[in-house]
């Protein structure tokens, strides 16, 4: 159903479905099995990990934090999710959405709130998309695209500076954390190709021949045309990728506070910041409470190639720091939802401008 309400089919798929509640039941059956499968298989996961690391784990358990670095750690997190949420109102705006940076503030906190509930970062997207474009009769792609298209520069940024960090510790990287940047590069420049892909005219093309007719074509060919839009905003982008850079710096930098609280002996910080970014990658994974399970597994793995077993302990701690932050979006969506009943997030009202959009 995630994907039919990002393609606007649910009404659709609601009066095919009136016809019988089998269908619908059994449908509601397997979606709560997955759901159920997926806290099973991120808990067991966690579990595994944990026993792969009882060393390290037990270590910081009987260490008492440095709390200045904890605090740290936590406004670090809220500053870079601050930043997430202006990236996706520059694209809007570079769309034509009518949405205010107040908007997309409110909206951003409830798409970060709704991430307890619906397993991985992708369900916060799906959440922001449905709460602005509720009640509205405009066309969908715009707004569809501005999220995805948010999404993409936030993984490509991290790539990006990745790269650049990976090519500032080349010298010194031993040769397992070398065929890692050697990895990054690869994946950061298909990166590039696929940037370019975006921006030729001549993919849209392609697309509708290979797509063909019929409705779903229809939708995935206005959402393309949606996307590409951005290539007539060549300075929103470069800015988009920009932020997005700055952002996972930022959360970097939390996590490595995060680091310095638990432990007396730390990794050097260029290095850190090789690894720390993919690991905060796995949150995009379908899995409870930002990949449970599978971020501890990575992170434990990535801080071995360079000479460390604090990966595992430490992604525990950046998890209870994002948790922390979870629970401020939590409250702040609860308090927008008091002095807004019924989060009315549609175009602005009289006297409330959008700002221009960029150029």
């Amino acid at each position: 159903m995630i994907d039919d309400a990002i393609l606007g089919l649910g009404p659709a798929l609601r009066s095919a479905e009136s016809s019988g509640r089998a269908p619908r039941a059994k449908r509601g059956g397997l979606k709560r099995f997955l759901r159920i499968a997926s806290y099973g298989l991120g808990f067991g996961l966690l579990g595994w990990s944990l026993w792969r690391n009882q060393a390290s784990v037990q270590e910081v358990i009987g260490r008492r934090p440095n709390l200045r670095y904890l605090a740290a750690a936590f406004a670090l997190g809220e500053i870079a999710l601050l930043s997430t949420f202006a990236r996706w109102y520059l694209l809007a705006r570079a769309q034509g959405v009518p949405l205010t940076l107040r908007q997309a503030v409110q909206i951003g906190f409830l798409g970060h709130a709704s991430e307890l509930i619906v397993p991985g970062q992708l369900g916060g997207d799906v959440v922001k998309v449905a709460t602005f474009c509720r009640g509205q009769d405009r066309r969908r792609a715009p707004v569809i695209a501005s999220v995805m298209f948010d999404r993409i520069t936030g993984v490509f940024g991290m790539f990006l500076l990745v790269s650049l960090m990976g090519t500032l510790q080349w010298s010194t990287g031993t040769v397992a954390v070398r065929r890692l940047i050697e990895v990054v590069w690869v994946v950061t420049g298909a990166g590039v190709l696929g940037f370019a892909a975006l921006f030729l005219p001549a993919t849209a093309v392609l697309l509708r021949r290979i797509l063909g007719e019929g409705r779903l074509q229809v939708k995935l060919a206005a959402l393309w045309d949606a996307a590409a839009a951005y290539r007539d905003q060549p300075m929103a982008v470069a800015a988009a990728l920009a932020m997005s850079m700055t952002s996972h710096s930022i959360y970097a930098f939390s996590f490595y506070a995060v680091i310095c609280a638990l432990f007396p002996i730390r990794p050097p910080l260029g290095t850190s910041l090789v690894v720390i970014p993919l690991t905060l990658l796995t949150a995009i994974a379908p899995l409870p409470f930002g990949a449970l399970g599978v971020g501890e597994e990575v992170s434990g793995e990535l801080f071995r190639l360079i000479g460390h077993s604090i990966g595992t302990p430490a992604m525990l701690g950046a998890r209870c720091v994002g948790l922390g932050l979870s629970g401020v979006s939590v409250l702040v969506s609860l308090t927008f939802s008091h002095s807004n009943p019924g989060l009315s997030v549609g175009p602005p009202r009289a006297g409330e401008s959008a700002g221009p959009a960029p150029s």
